[in-house]
């Protein structure tokens, strides 16, 4: 605000100079009145020297001594007489006054009371004015305007019988003792009264001059929306008045021209109104008159030496900006004006460079500077903000260490350029790092009274994406009442957005047509008005809505526009998404490539496109499209019509060509060799399958190794493609290089690499996810969870999953289990893929045992519907959650992370599947448990037929699930091969983790004496051979299972002992707790034979190990 000062209202040329003019014309001699009038109109023009002039010219023409006085005060008043020319005039006026008749006295005594005030001889002033014997309204206004204290302002201004000219000089008086609030009270009280032209600028000017105290030192965007407002009715005001005198009164341009440029309004029409007049006022006020030029013309003679004209300089001088980038390189400091250039001119790779080696931003000791240190922490993080990703440890380590300090309480931000604010946190907005840029907010912008500044705006993304809806709901209603949020596209496009959230879909379309309304062509605003329409059961609204959008709003340049495609293609008869395409690719080939052929594709994937969707013969601006052999090469082309604006392209041909006017004629199969190239016609296409066959082609010519794109071969017959495309999709998923992604991943939380997949449907993702072998889901680790956390309990889709693939469903709770609605979405989604389309599941449907899970888990899905509530997510929109879960947005799938903020806003137990997430969970306040635990509650009381697919899942994809003591017994029980299959895929799958616990070498006991008790009741036993009743697999897999609990021992570490030792005490407590009958032996003795065989072990070692456990029992 250093274009305002306290008092600059009160000292400059022009003031009051209306209501002075008025008084003086009215006393002076006839023959004067109309030079005097010239003059006063010369010095609101700024125009000095005419004045001067006009004042020479009255003298001149003056022959009456009387009318010197006059004279005289005109030049006082003016400020057209200089010092020492003032110490004269008072001598006359001093005499003069004396001798002069008494109507003459008055202007007299304001004269010399007018040359006290320039000498600041106020206590002389006030002596001589409170002897003076006469009536003079000239010298009242002089008293009461420049020397009276409040006292006598106050008294005179309870006169009843007081006139605008004495009210006006009482307001300048109350403005000169900083009164500003008692000057505003009275102008306002006397508005009723008063309206001529100098009351008016009385009013406007001790507006402007209190709310320039008000906002003193504050960058508009951090003020209240009361002075804003305040500050946009000053310059309207302003402009009226000005347009009044014809632009002649200059106090105008004083007080609108600082708030103009205040505002950042200098191109608005009222500042191109002021910059027309610039010359009037330049003189006077030549800091505003510079600024003004500068801002209109960008030419740097016009500023003056500082900071804005360094800059400027700076940015157009390329050897200072080559020594920059040198030091970007080195990591070399930066100044505060080197940082702004660093943030304008330099891409991220180089700001990386510095940022890692250590890069700082210094201001000078003798720039003599408050605020040093946020000065120097402000301009760090302007650039370590801005890479995308800051992979740097100490770099990041230090941008974190600035933000803290930055957005806690000790930082005062109130002297710091709110630009570089709104850049921090846009910048901190991307990297989800909303927490600080809140912060930091909230102690720049005026929360209780706000307006939709900048800051505001970003203000408002970083809230609702830190979850914080309650304060930004709560600011949205506050904004509706401030006129730039009115006028605002972004703000009913917030607002929309929200209701949308929210469910409120009438609502969200009420919001966003006011935005639409205020800017048709904002595909922004478009593209969430069809959002909100698409959430709509009738696609019909969706589908008109289509057709009254402009066509040339789609534009490869705008990716809003290109989403619009995207979410009408489902929905509107194909043709018009064709035309569309074509129209892009015509006028952008290549550019338009990559979209219009991942288009369709993308839509396969998703499922969301008719199978049967039929394509044109012809399309647009497309006669034709063929598939021809010119000069023995083959060639795809689209004719178009004449005069269609195209770029030029070898697979566009316009109408009237030779060639084209051929292909037009020709049959397929026919061939025209007339022309210097032989042309046969091999196919006619539909342009839309044309132009896949096109795209793929110059995509894979383009392909430099970033596109990961293999050449389609895409068949001519619109009816292949559906196949084409479901072969394709196999293949790709087939050879893609995901398998990396999933390598040595147990440590992340698995919500994370499932949603890295993207498949469109969640279950989907933890179907494949369970199914690699690459990818293990670890088992959570045990924890003390209190029973109340059991009480509420809220799913999300992965949990969901889990728990229906245990086939659980039917065992959950039969109250207070919820899910969220997009939760219940998709799951049915899912149901009705499975059902209508035979869902393809890429590594699950064909892994062993997999398909059989497919119709069990579909069903229990159905079951969880029946039992479940469905919690609404409105409740959310009003609450604040812990802004840390910001940083899980857009890492996990967004039903989860609506879940998680729902758990958190009702205060539920999130059930979740990850591995990790619960305990952060906790850290913050939220109530989570894992599924595994959930499930472990439910099984403890279940019998072993309804833990047969928990179990089976362990076994085949080690899914964690509890598995108990009784369990392994029970599987052996029933002695039948899914059981005993089931044990072996377990034991062999935790063979390391059973192999160095105590308890499972117990339970390995156990089972080998059941299995080894089993066998004895199925052997039939003929001299020293016995013959199996089991069939071959079944004895197979008994076997594996015994020689892998015997191979646990081997492996174990709880002992140091040899391999035999520990075998050989594994067998003496089996012996020893059987207590079996001779088969029993001779069957363990074949068995034992059999695997010291296999691992190649010392039998006479174990021999001497038993005879030494046999000799001291006690070492077993």
């Amino acid at each position: 605000m250093g274009l305002f000062s306290n008092m600059q209202l009160l000292l400059g040329y022009g003031k009051n100079i209306t209501n002075n003019n008025n008084n003086i014309i009215g006393l002076m001699p006839e023959n004067l009145k109309s030079l005097t009038d010239q003059v006063f109109t010369e010095i609101k023009k700024g125009n000095f020297k005419q004045a001067r002039a006009f004042i020479e010219n009255i003298e001149k023409t003056n022959n009456h001594e009387t009318s010197n006085h006059y004279i005289n005060f005109l030049k006082i008043l003016t400020g057209l007489s200089n010092k020492s020319e003032l110490r004269i005039t008072e001598a006359e006026l001093n005499t003069a006054y004396i001798e002069a008749r008494q109507s003459d006295k008055g202007v007299i005594l304001a004269g010399i009371l007018r040359i006290k005030i320039v000498f600041d001889e106020i206590e002389e002033a006030r002596a001589i004015y409170n002897q003076k014997t006469i009536n003079s309204v000239l010298a009242d206004c002089q008293y009461l305007e420049f020397i009276a204290d409040k006292e006598e302002l106050d008294a005179k201004i309870c006169d009843p019988l007081l006139d605008s000219k004495i009210a006006v000089s009482i307001i300048y008086g109350y403005m000169r003792i900083a009164e500003y609030n008692l000057a505003l009270d009275y102008a306002i009280e006397f508005k009723k009264k008063y309206n001529d032209y100098e009351f008016r600028i009385a009013l406007f000017l001790v507006k402007s001059q209190a709310v320039s105290i008000s906002i003193f030192g504050k960058h508009y965007w951090t003020i209240s929306k009361k002075s804003k407002d305040e500050i946009k009715d000053i310059i309207k005001n302003g402009y009226d008045l000005s347009v009044e005198a014809d632009g002649l009164d200059s106090r105008i341009f004083s007080s609108i021209v600082p708030y103009i440029i205040f505002l950042e309004e200098v191109k608005s029409d009222i500042g191109l109104y002021c910059y027309k007049h610039v010359e009037r006022w330049r003189e006077l006020y030549p800091e505003h008159a510079r600024f003004m030029e500068f801002a209109n013309t960008g030419n740097l003679d016009v500023l003056e030496d500082g900071e804005i004209k360094e800059f400027q300089e700076y940015k157009r001088d390329l050897e200072k900006h080559n020594t920059l980038e040198d030091k970007l390189i080195n990591g070399v400091s930066l100044t505060v004006t080197e940082t702004f250039l660093v943030d304008q001119t330099f891409d991220n790779d180089l700001i990386l460079v510095w940022l890692k080696k250590g890069g700082l931003v210094k201001v000078s000791t003798d720039d003599n500077v408050r605020n040093k240190d946020i000065i120097e922490s402000v301009g760090y993080l302007l650039l370590a903000t801005k890479p995308k990703y800051l992979n740097n440890e100490a770099a990041h380590k230090r941008m974190l260490e600035h933000l803290s300090w930055l957005s806690g309480e000790d930082s005062d931000l109130s002297e710091i350029n709110p630009n570089c604010i709104k850049d921090i946190c846009i910048n901190l907005n991307h990297l989800n790092l909303h927490k600080y840029a809140c912060s930091i907010l909230e102690k720049t912008v005026d929360t209780n009274d706000p307006w939709l500044s900048p800051l505001m705006e970003i203000y408002l993304y970083n809230l609702f994406n830190a979850n914080q809806y309650k304060e930004g709901n709560k600011l949205i209603d506050l904004l509706k009442s401030d006129t730039e949020a009115d006028n605002s596209i972004l703000f009913w496009s917030f607002c929309a957005h929200m209701n949308y959230k929210k469910g409120l879909l009438d609502d969200a379309i009420v919001d966003i047509d006011k935005a639409i309304s205020i800017q048709p062509d904002s595909s922004n605003a478009l593209l969430i008005k069809a959002n909100v329409l698409d959430g709509k059961e009738d696609k019909n609204y969706l589908i008109s809505f289509f057709d009254d959008i402009n066509t040339n709003i789609y534009n490869l340049q705008d990716q809003d526009s290109l989403a619009l495609i995207n979410i009408f293609t489902p929905h509107v008869q194909f043709y018009k998404i064709e035309t569309i395409l074509i129209d892009l690719f015509t006028k952008s080939p290549y550019e338009s490539t990559i979209f219009i052929n991942t288009h369709y594709l993308n839509f396969f994937i998703e499922g969301r496109i008719n199978r049967d969707v039929i394509t044109s013969d012809a399309v647009g601006c497309v006669l034709k499209a063929v598939k021809y052999k010119k000069a023995g090469k083959e060639t795809i082309s689209l004719i178009v019509k004449k005069g269609t604006k195209h770029e030029k392209n070898p697979h566009i041909i316009e109408e009237g060509n030779i060639y084209s006017d051929m292909l037009l004629k020709l049959q397929t199969g026919e061939v025209n060799d007339e022309e210097v190239h032989t042309v046969e016609l091999l196919e006619t296409l539909s342009p839309y399958v044309a132009l896949f066959h096109i795209t793929s082609q110059i995509r894979n010519e383009m392909n430099d190794g970033t596109d990961q794109f293999l050449l389609l071969e895409t068949p001519s017959d619109p009816y292949e493609l559906p196949a084409f495309f479901e072969n394709i999709t196999k293949k790709l998923n087939k050879g893609s290089n995901e398998n990396k992604i999933f390598t040595n991943l147990q440590d992340y939380p698995f919500s994370f690499i499932a949603n890295n997949r993207k498949t469109g449907n969640p279950i989907e993702d933890i179907l494949s996810l369970i199914a690699k072998p690459e990818y293990k889901i670890p088992t959570p680790k045990p924890r003390e969870i209190d029973n109340s956390k059991f009480e509420k309990l809220v799913l999300d889709i992965y949990s969901v999953t889990y728990i229906s693939l245990c086939c659980l469903s039917d065992r959950l709770p039969n109250e207070n289990i919820y899910i969220t609605r997009n939760t219940e979405l998709l799951i049915n989604n899912f149901i009705e893929d499975i059902k209508t389309k035979g869902f393809f599941i890429p590594d699950f449907s064909g892994t062993i045992n997999g398909s059989q899970f497919l119709a069990p888990l579909v069903d229990q899905l159905k079951i969880l519907l029946r039992k479940i509530e469905i919690i609404e997510v409105e409740p959310l929109y009003n609450f604040d959650a812990p802004q840390e879960l910001s940083l899980l947005n857009e890492k996990i799938d967004e039903t989860v992370y609506e879940t998680i903020l729902i758990s958190a806003c009702k205060d539920i137990t999130w059930v979740s599947f990850d591995n990790h997430l619960p305990y952060w969970m906790d850290k913050l306040g939220i109530k989570s448990i894992d599924a595994y635990s959930l499930i472990s509650k439910i099984t403890q009381t279940l019998p072993h037929e309804d833990k047969i697919f928990g179990l089976s899942l362990a076994a085949h994809y080690d899914l964690p699930f509890p598995i108990r003591r009784e369990d392994f017994h029970n599987l052996i029980i029933g002695f039948d091969l899914s059981n005993l299959e089931i044990l072996h895929y377990i034991l062999k799958g935790k063979i390391d983790v059973f192999a160095n616990n105590h308890l499972a070498i117990t339970v390995f006991e156990e089972l080998i004496i059941s299995l080894l008790a089993r066998l004895t009741q199925s052997y039939h036993y003929k001299g020293e051979l016995g013959i199996y009743r089991l069939d071959k697999k079944t004895e197979k897999t008994i076997d594996s299972l015994i020689n892998i609990i015997l191979l646990a021992q081997i492996k174990s570490k709880i002992t140091n002992q040899s391999a035999e030792m520990k075998l050989t005490k594994f067998i003496c407590r089996v012996l020893l707790k059987s207590k079996q009958n001779d088969y029993f032996k001779r069957i363990l003795n074949i068995k034992l034979s059999e695997f010291i065989s296999g691992q190649f072990l010392d039998y006479p070692s174990i021999k001497e190990c038993y005879e030494e456990i046999t000799a001291n029992s006690e070492r077993l």
